[in-house]
């Protein structure tokens, strides 16, 4: 009975330690898993901190540039767009003026003025506002933009009288460059200009003429070689016709 009691003792405290073992390994691997969990919701939360700080960190330049790296161009307001439409015809006014024109008061004028200001389309001056340098447009370019209808009338006119293969002259006028347009009806012209404006109208017409130019000082205002290589070259030609402006 002895020995029987022993046993049984011997067994029932062999299976507490059991037991015992067992619940510690259950207790490790349940605070196993749950350091991974947390290990995992700190993970997870660093991750999207991190993503979180990369949106942040992207957001104010998001869309404020085109895919060249360039600002977008900005939306003017209809006033904006008016008072731009205003300087390129008069080239400056002042800010009392645009006042009267818009209906509106200095401050808002002003505040206007500014926004064009820093899209660099305007460039301002004690009390007014001018184009900014690289919308100003040359004499040339002014005198191209006036008489229009009557000008390309009588370049047709003009390029009626000439026949293909003929070979002309072509001064440095306005009228000379709707001239130029109107011959890309012809073919095989031979053409002298001293005029860049002039020789690019003809190359772009794609007519197969051949355009002819001095040498000589480029003059910016009208972009028109001169001086006394320009002279000597010209002398030198005698074409079929001669097609010139006259002012006064």
């Amino acid at each position: 009975m002895r020995h029987g009691g022993a046993s049984g003792a011997a067994r029932a405290g062999g299976a507490c330690r059991g037991r015992a073992r067992c619940r510690a390994a259950c207790c490790r691997a349940r605070r196993g898993r749950s350091g991974i969990c947390r290990a995992g919701r700190r993970g997870a939360a660093t991750r999207s901190a991190a993503c979180s700080g990369v949106r942040r960190a992207r957001r104010p330049g998001a869309g404020a540039r085109g895919l060249n790296g360039q600002p977008h161009a900005p939306s003017l307001s209809a006033r904006q767009q008016r008072i731009l439409d205003w300087l390129r015809a008069g080239g400056s006014l002042s800010i009392q003026t645009l006042a009267h024109r818009l209906q509106v008061s200095g401050e808002t004028v002003r505040r206007d003025v500014q926004g064009l200001v820093d899209a660099a389309l305007v460039q301002r001056f004690h009390g007014g506002v001018r184009l900014h340098r690289s919308l100003q447009e040359s004499p040339f370019e002014q005198r191209l933009r006036t008489q229009v209808a009557a000008k390309r009338q009588l370049a047709q006119a003009v390029a009626a009288l000439v026949p293909d293969g003929a070979s002309l002259a072509l001064d440095n006028n306005s009228t000379a460059c709707f001239v130029a347009q109107a011959l890309a009806a012809r073919r095989r012209l031979t053409v002298f200009t001293p005029s860049l404006e002039v020789a690019r109208a003809l190359v772009s017409a794609q007519a197969g003429h051949t355009v002819l130019m001095p040498g000589g000082v480029l003059r910016a205002t009208d972009m028109t070689l001169t001086g006394a290589a320009a002279l000597r070259y010209a002398a030198q030609l005698r074409p079929d016709c001669f097609v010139l402006s006259v002012a006064g």
